[in-house]
């Protein structure tokens, strides 16, 4: 009897080439095509690949962009088409067909998309992107170039086609607009259209068949705005036709006029809250609607992160199924917890540019931020300090219409007049208003030695902690400047000479201790100013942040130790003072005994020797040149010592930096296994589900 034993191989399913997100064809032209060329002529890549994009921790502040700014880009750029066909009929006296209507507003629809991808390029530049110091965005698929052309082309041309058919009347111009019913229209349109879309998306995350048709709009996990429709067809139908369909015959339902203007505006209002919500900005920038203050008012306003956090986290099951707000995840209890974007983390000030200086001085080199405003006051300090005489560059003129925050080429215009106006300052022949105090505050500029008037710059309390190192190294140099005033003195061969280096040295020990003084009482403020203001956990930099408690206890030893030194000054000066003092009383005792009992001619001279501090066996026998030398070489040998310390810290910093960079590793490799065991769940759970099938 024979036995036949049939090995069966097991192999991994192969991955789909399709579902990969390598994106590398914008750096190779060889093979481009059509599409290709297409983003390229368009410009409208979500990034430039020579310019480098900010990246921020998950507890930096996170600014805010005003809902009236996003109002107001919207409807420019919504009513602009509206007015030319207003023109047109006034001009004319007829309206515009439906052919003519459709394409000016077909061109209007991709103008308008292409401008927001532009503003979101921008602002990613300026703010940076969510999940930024782990991930980069993901960019177009190198399989996908066309198809994404072509999503982006359709939606553009088969909603206006959809808008166009359903509600265009050529008997109704412009002018007949709503204009009572418009703002309830622009806000109830968001909200049932999530309400659609709500459903019709969670139902392509937990129904099998239907997940199929949603899986590959999934595979990017940090999308940008073009990835708005990367989705199979099934999908990008629903999308550009089924959900705004069933949202218009909702609302005409409701007996609302929505005649096709208005339609038209609340396309706008969607297109650029589908493109924000993939654009994954690190900014608040909630969808605009004139129902904001309802939404609210349930803690339902739609942020960035939602929905980027739902590409991020989710898989088949998801969570932030909504994108135009958030009340149905509210409702139905479907809302994930914001991770950047919560209410403690975000910056509530008004938004504003932010001009980045960059300073190399022979010590350090360091960078001071400052705004429009902070210009303007040096410029106002720098002619009231300079005798009311104006700097020889005037500031560029500040904009009433326009801001910063939103137009590159301002921002651009302005930061080269401003550098120009440093430049013209800094490189004049005329240094006055380099010299002013208004001029190192801005700068951040620490206090040269040479022509301060050290008792006025005390008066004033130190309140900056870049400040207060510059008074530190202004202590440690009258500290320095009093120990050679001693050796002076202990060389000194005359009476004069020795009195004048005693005055000297005493100088430079009031100087010192004012200085301890002023130190810490500004420490003392320093502390006070970081327990009692709240501030965004940031190291410390540049003295515009508070100390933390190791930078205050680190400076409280340096004023320890110059304290010490001070007062071991002091005493040896005393010392010097004392024994010279005897040692003159000892001479003019023996000159009185000599002139009393008179002397030979062959007497000797009383013996004169050192006076500074006791001697040691290893000075005893050295004179003056040989004690100068021996300092040198003790000196030689303790700077070697603080050259190998530097060393050892300059090691041990390259060691932190390559176990920071391997831990950045190690988090990416958690979480593509996190990644990993989403999928193998899910293939369980549709094994379980089949295995109990089986067993039924």
């Amino acid at each position: 009897m024979s036995t036949t034993t049939t090995a069966t191989a097991t192999t991994a399913p192969m991955r789909n080439p399709k579902d990969s997100m390598k994106s590398t064809w914008r750096t190779d032209r060889s093979q481009w095509g059509i599409p290709h060329w297409f983003f390229e002529l368009m410009d409208i890549q979500p990034n430039y690949l020579d310019k480098k994009v900010p990246v921020f921790a998950k507890d930096d502040p996170v600014p805010v962009v005003s809902e009236w700014q996003n109002h107001r880009w919207i409807l420019f750029h919504a009513l602009l088409p509206i007015f030319l066909q207003q023109l047109y009929v006034w001009a004319t006296g007829r309206n515009l067909g439906i052919v003519p209507a459709f394409l000016l507003y077909s061109v209007a629809y991709k103008l308008a998309g292409i401008r927001n991808l532009h503003l979101f390029r921008y602002l990613g530049l300026t703010c940076g992107y969510l999940d930024g110091e782990k991930h980069q965005r993901d960019s177009i698929p190198d399989h996908s170039v066309g198809k994404v052309m072509i999503s982006l082309i359709s939606t553009s041309t088969f909603r206006s086609v959809m808008t166009i058919m359903l509600a265009y009347r050529t008997s109704q111009a412009p002018s007949t607009i709503n204009l009572v019913w418009l703002p309830l229209e622009i806000g109830l349109y968001g909200i049932i259209l999530d309400f659609w879309f709500y459903w019709y998306h969670r139902l392509m995350h937990d129904n099998n068949m239907l997940w199929k048709f949603h899986r590959t709009h999934h595979l990017t996990k940090h999308p940008n705005p073009l990835l708005t429709l990367y989705a199979d067809t099934v999908q990008e139908i629903f999308d550009i036709a089924v959900i705004p369909f069933l949202t218009y015959g909702s609302m005409k339902l409701m007996g609302l006029p929505m005649g096709f203007y208005e339609w038209w505006l609340c396309h706008q209002y969607i297109m650029f809250t589908e493109l924000a919500g993939h654009s994954g900005l690190r900014m608040i920038a909630a969808p605009p609607s004139t129902l904001s203050w309802l939404l609210e008012l349930f803690d339902a306003e739609l942020l960035i992160e939602d929905h980027d956090l739902h590409h991020r986290k989710g898989w088949k099951q998801s969570h932030n199924y909504g994108k135009q707000t958030r009340l149905w995840d509210r409702i139905f209890g479907t809302c994930h917890r914001r991770i950047e974007m919560r209410k403690e983390n975000i910056d509530y000030k008004n938004p504003y540019t932010v001009y980045n200086i960059a300073l190399r001085l022979p010590l350090r080199s360091y960078t001071v931020q400052k705004r429009y405003s902070d210009f303007v006051a040096l410029h106002d300090g720098l002619t009231a300090q300079a005798g009311a005489t104006a700097p020889p560059v005037s500031l560029p003129s500040k904009s009433w219409f326009t801001r910063t925050v939103n137009n590159a080429e301002l921002t651009e215009e302005r930061r080269k007049s401003l550098e120009k106006y440093l430049k013209t300052v800094n490189e004049s022949n005329d240094s006055r208003w380099r010299e002013t105090s208004a001029w190192r505050s801005f700068l951040d500029l620490p206090r040269t030695a040479a022509g301060a008037n050290l008792h006025a710059a005390l008066s004033a309390p130190i309140t900056d902690a870049v400040i207060w190192l510059d008074y530190h190294r202004d202590l440690k140099t009258q500290l320095h400047e009093a120990r050679l005033r001693l050796t002076a003195r202990d060389q000194a061969s005359t009476p004069q000479e020795q009195h004048e280096a005693s005055a000297a040295a005493k100088s430079c020990l009031v100087k010192a201790g004012a200085l301890v003084t002023a130190l810490e009482d500004g420490l003392g403020r320093l502390q006070q100013k970081t327990s009692t203001t709240e501030t965004w956990d940031k190291p410390w930099a540049g003295g515009q942040q508070q100390l933390g408690s190791g930078e205050l206890r680190r400076r409280r030893d340096l004023i320890a130790t110059a304290k010490k030194d001070k007062d071991g000054l002091e005493r040896l000066l005393a010392a010097m003072s004392s024994k010279s003092r005897l040692d003159n009383n000892a001479v003019t005792a023996a000159q009185d005994k000599q002139s009393l009992i008179g002397s030979g001619a062959g007497g000797s001279k009383p013996p004169t020797g050192r006076v500074l501090g006791k001697e040691t066996d290893e000075t005893r026998e050295l004179d003056n040149q040989g004690l100068l030398q021996l300092q040198k070489q003790k000196m030689a040998d303790q700077d070697a010592d603080v050259e190998q310390l530097r060393t050892i810290i300059q090691r041990q910093k390259e060691i932190g930096i390559q176990i920071n960079d391997e831990l950045s590793i190690q988090n990416d490799l958690l979480r593509i296994v996190d990644d990993d065991v989403g999928r193998v769940k899910a293939k369980m759970d549709i094994a379980k589900k089949r295995t109990d099938k089986i067993t039924q």
